[in-house]
């Protein structure tokens, strides 16, 4: 028994080294203004904290993602102010960032983050401020023709 633990504990620490030396491998990521860089890639964040343009050997959307949030009376958007964007994290692997949008009706904040493998994560929270009817609230992705043929999953 004393062996099999031993040889479990190596075998996860060479695993390890590997995984440390294929990550030191890739290129680092490099951060100008709004402006994220990939090898090959880059990831350029609009003032709400969302994508403005995605670029690889070609443009994935044709326009910067965002949310729809009419207002059921008017069926109108409601406009939101972006407070500055915030890098909060700039390191060779990952890049973190954060704003506040806001109205007088509510506030939404975007925090983001972005790997070296290139995935993309971002939670959204929506705060009401104030009685508000709000018809259906979506998130507006567009994506390019040859972009969509690669879209997978939900």
């Amino acid at each position: 028994m004393k062996h099999t633990i031993a040889l479990l504990l190596v075998m996860l620490l060479v695993k390890s080294m590997h995984a440390q030396e294929a990550e030191n491998t890739y290129p680092p990521l490099t951060v100008k203004g709004a402006t994220i860089y990939l090898p090959g890639k880059q990831l350029d964040l609009n003032t709400d904290g969302f994508p403005a343009m995605v670029q690889t050997s070609f443009k994935l959307i044709t326009e910067p993602i965002h949310f729809h949030l009419p207002r059921l009376a008017n069926h109108k958007d409601i406009k939101l102010k972006s407070a500055s964007l915030v890098i909060s994290k700039a390191a060779p692997d990952q890049v973190n960032w954060k704003v506040n949008n806001v109205s007088d009706s509510l506030e939404m904040e975007v925090k983001g983050s972005l790997n070296l493998h290139g995935l993309m994560t971002y939670v959204v929270k929506l705060t009401i401020l104030n009685d508000i009817n709000l018809e259906n609230i979506r998130l507006h992705i567009p994506f390019t023709p040859e972009a969509a043929k690669h879209v997978r999953g939900l």
